[in-house]
């Protein structure tokens, strides 16, 4: 049966387990889990073309694109500095960054003070100035302003201890965030800069 499984897997890049099991006396039963995107990662195209963009799972593993609708909603990576010729399909990504941006993903859904927040953007370019913009959906804005995002800069240690803070800060200043243009999070005291 290991063998078996292991053969699916192998075959079937989407699928994060299988678990085949033996009813006797002639059926098999094949459980599987799907791989997910939970975020769209964006690489330097080459010279002169558009980046180009991965699905990625909760495990850092590239998955084959879904239709692109799908991944509107999904938060966008950008600033890692790898090549796509380095992408192995199964094989997690490499990378210290992408490890970072998978943690604050998976420690922000997990806050309910941020249902209203989702993130639309996790920059990577500076691994001591890692950022994430939020994008302001709890409010109507004026076309002007149509999509209003906050930089969030939150480097890459403490991330879950700095999320904490965000949480109870962002209740207070939300009648004031599209006034605010960054929140720093890196020092003891957040600091929030304006327009």
């Amino acid at each position: 049966m290991k063998e078996l499984e292991k053969k699916i897997l192998f075959n079937n890049h989407g699928l994060k387990n299988v678990k085949v099991l033996r009813q006797l006396p002639h059926t098999l039963i094949i459980e599987t889990q799907e791989r997910l995107p939970v975020a769209k990662l964006l690489l330097g195209g080459r010279q002169g073309r558009r980046d180009e963009i991965y699905a990625v799972d909760d495990q850092g593993i590239f998955l084959d694109l879904p239709p692109e609708n799908s991944l509107q909603a999904l938060p966008r990576i950008t600033g890692l500095l790898i090549n796509a010729k380095q992408i192995k399909r199964n094989v997690p990504i490499d990378s210290e960054e992408i490890g970072i941006a998978l943690e604050l993903l998976e420690n922000y859904s997990k806050i309910n003070e941020f249902e209203e927040f989702p993130i639309h953007e996790i920059n990577l370019s500076d691994s001591r100035n890692i950022f994430f913009k939020i994008r302001l959906n709890f409010m109507i804005l004026p076309d002007s302003i149509k999509d209003k995002y906050v930089k969030i800069i939150i480097g890459k240690e403490d991330i879950s201890a700095k999320l904490k803070v965000l949480s109870s800060l962002l209740p207070k200043i939300k009648s004031n965030l599209t006034e605010i243009k960054y929140i720093d999070l890196r020092f003891k005291d957040p600091v929030a800069g304006k327009n």
